[in-house]
């Protein structure tokens, strides 16, 4: 719990920030794939420390970029790293790469890479937070909300949450907090909210 209110804390004081980063990893596959859009950035704090307990950020695009985790960092990412946590920014498929859920799949896939590999990347995986803003909110609430959901129907509709993205499918990817930052999460609201944008229309397209 401590880290949850720490995490709260930050975000109050999100513009009270001047330290850097200790050690990072640039452009690290969680796919095992060479897509860019499978690529994730680690951050550690500037204070030495055997491992540090993990913050993912998700940026916001309204699911239509797939490389903007440099951005996410800019926005959220020195004060968490300030306060004690390792940061880590994530890329994931846009709506023109693949449709729902490739996203949720996208980033769970990520948890599950850092609980894998953490003793590389010295994370405590005692504690993972997740946070992200617009469309990286919806994310980061879903992956909070599902974390032992596999398959979520509705009706006659299905969608496999989990996914199989990346060769760490046997590890959990729960997280331990949500900071959800003005991310949607009922898109019919939207629509009554005056939104000239049919939110909730079903999309059909090809993808790999």
């Amino acid at each position: 719990m401590k880290y949850f209110f720490l995490l709260l804390t930050v975000f109050v004081h999100v513009g009270c920030y001047s330290q850097r980063y200790s050690k990072s990893w640039n452009d690290v596959n969680y796919a095992s794939d060479t897509m860019q859009y499978h690529n994730m950035d680690i951050y550690l704090p500037a204070v030495s420390k055997k491992s540090y307990p993990a913050v993912i950020l998700i940026y916001g695009s309204a699911w239509l970029s797939n490389n903007l985790k440099k951005d996410a960092f800019k926005i959220l990412g020195e004060p968490l790293l300030d306060s004690g946590f390792a940061v880590v920014t994530v890329n994931h498929r846009s709506s023109k790469d693949a449709i729902f859920p490739a996203q949720i799949n996208d980033i769970k896939a990520a948890v599950r890479f850092i609980r894998a590999n953490a003793l590389q990347y010295q994370l405590d995986t005692s504690f993972i937070g997740i946070t992200g803003y617009s469309s990286g909110g919806h994310l980061s609430s879903l992956t909070g909300t599902s974390g032992h959901v596999k398959k979520f129907s509705v009706n006659s509709d299905s969608a496999q949450i989990e996914g199989h993205i990346g060769k760490y499918t046997s590890y959990s990817s729960s997280v331990d907090a949500v900071v959800d930052w003005f991310g949607p999460t009922n898109f019919p609201l939207m629509d009554s909210c005056g939104s000239s944008m049919n939110h909730n229309a079903r999309i059909h397209q090809n993808h790999c």
